[in-house]
C-alpha cells in the first residue's frame, strides 16, 4: 500500500510540474506590472499629507465621470475594442463590469 501511495503521488508530482509552463510565462508581466505599482505606493509626494498648499475641494461627491472612452489593445493596434463610451457612477453606488473574456474590461 505504501509504495502504490508513493507512486501515486509522484504521478501527480509531475502532472503538476507539467503544468507550470503556463503560469511561469506569465511571471515576467507580473513582475514589471507589480513593480509599476509599487512604484506609485513608494513615490514621495512633492506635497506632503499635511500640506496647507493647493486647491481644497469644499465638497466631494465620490462620483466617477468618463466620457468617450477608447480602448486599443497594445498587441493589436488595428483593433478597437471600446470607442466612444461613457461612464457615470453615482456616489455611494456599486458597479461591475461584466463581460466575455478579452473583450476590453481591463486596461
Amino acid at each position: 500500500m505504501d509504495i502504490l501511495t508513493i507512486v501515486l503521488a509522484m504521478i501527480i508530482g509531475a502532472f503538476t510540474f507539467g503544468q507550470i509552463g503556463s503560469n511561469i510565462r506569465a511571471f515576467p508581466a507580473v513582475v514589471a506590472a507589480s513593480s509599476n505599482i509599487y512604484a506609485t505606493i513608494d513615490r514621495i509626494s512633492p506635497q506632503g499629507p499635511s500640506s496647507a498648499r493647493g486647491d481644497i475641494p469644499w465638497e466631494v461627491k465620490g462620483e466617477i465621470r468618463s466620457k468617450e472612452l477608447k480602448h486599443i489593445y497594445p498587441s493589436s493596434q488595428d483593433v478597437v475594442v471600446l470607442e466612444n463610451c461613457n461612464l457615470h457612477i453615482e456616489a455611494g453606488k456599486q458597479t461591475a463590469i461584466v463581460g466575455g473574456r478579452d473583450v476590453g474590461k481591463a486596461p
